[in-house]
């Protein structure tokens, strides 16, 4: 079910009269931040992984459509806790440098190896196939989320180390609240 709807999710956006539909206006990073935490503050209690969210000090908005924003940071924070062991740390937080917002996804998990990290946004591309398996994966989280992210004028980049983690950074340029 998540496969299919991750599908036609990427389809519908992958047209050009997808893309030209998608009702953009100012998005509150730190608003999103938080319930993205709220969201998934259960699942990460549950492997005893503290979810620290750090906002910005100042309000950061965005461009983009609010539902498809939130499901880049929900993927990447479900990812983070998904491939961290039981007790590991998760950390999201939004920060302005310049003209940019800049948002990191960081966790301490089993992180990935340097030969997939080129690979990891392709789509149905899955670092450890039997662990994706056991763990629901299907190859399309992380193209959906860097689709989404270059769809509203951002950059997307990974650190990594294998039994150290990753951390995803974004960056996209401020706009103003109204």
């Amino acid at each position: 079910n998540r496969l299919m709807k991750g599908l036609l999710e990427l389809a519908r956006l992958d047209s050009t009269h997808g893309q030209t539909n998608v009702k953009r206006r100012p998005v509150a990073i730190n608003k999103l931040l938080h319930q993205t935490a709220e969201r998934l503050q259960q699942k990460a209690s549950a492997k005893k992984q503290p979810l620290r969210e750090e906002p910005s000090p100042t309000p950061l908005y965005v461009l983009a459509a609010p539902e498809l924003f939130s499901q880049i940071l929900y993927n990447l924070t479900e990812n983070a806790i998904k491939y961290t062991p039981e007790g590991g740390t998760i950390h999201i937080k939004a920060r302005q440098e310049g003209d940019r917002a800049t948002i990191t996804v960081t966790d301490n998990g089993i992180g990935i190896a340097p030969t997939d990290l080129p690979r990891i946004f392709d789509r149905f591309y899955r670092v450890d196939k039997a662990r994706a398996r056991k763990s629901g994966g299907n190859g399309i989280g992380l193209s959906l989320v860097k689709f989404l992210v270059e769809l509203f004028d951002g950059t997307i980049d990974v650190k990594s180390q294998i039994g150290q983690g990753t951390t995803f950074t974004l960056t996209f340029p401020l706009t103003t609240k109204s």
